[in-house]
């Protein structure tokens, strides 16, 4: 073993005096690994698991917090109903589709004017996109 590599756990990616050790698999499949996301005006620091809009701290719920998560490490790829209920369940919890609907509801409430927003893609699931303010017409607009 090397000498800078004696004080790290296996597979761990921060060393263990860190107050909040993460593991890998801990952060998602093949998603976003990065500690902090940007999108549009929200910011999601995984580590400190708080989440802000244009620098304000955000109240959220720890289910929100975790569907958010879910949907922003996708990275731009839509997320089905099955996946979000495995992201958010433990081995002995049970969750419904319709509890995911009404969480959706909910955060695409609290992202509101954050630059963010919530899709439906029918048939597939949901998928979070950055958004911007048409000047001419003041409506929001799909980042491309």
């Amino acid at each position: 073993m090397l000498p800078e590599e004696q004080g790290k756990l296996p597979g761990c990616c921060v060393y263990p005096d860190n107050p909040a050790p993460r593991r890998f698999s801990d952060l998602g499949p093949l998603g976003n690994r990065e500690p902090v996301i940007a999108l549009g005006g929200l910011r999601f620091d995984r580590l400190a698991r708080q989440v802000s809009i244009r620098g304000e701290t955000m109240e959220i719920s720890a289910r929100e917090l975790s569907l958010l998560e879910a949907l922003i490490t996708q990275g731009g790829r839509p997320l089905g109903k099955e996946s979000l209920v495995d992201h958010l369940c433990a081995r002995d919890e049970a969750i419904s589709h319709n509890a995911i609907v009404i969480l959706i509801h909910r955060l695409r409430k609290k992202l509101e004017g954050s630059g963010v927003r919530i899709t439906s893609v029918r048939g597939v699931g949901y998928l979070i996109e950055s958004t911007s303010e048409n000047p001419k017409t003041g409506h929001e607009q799909v980042s491309t």
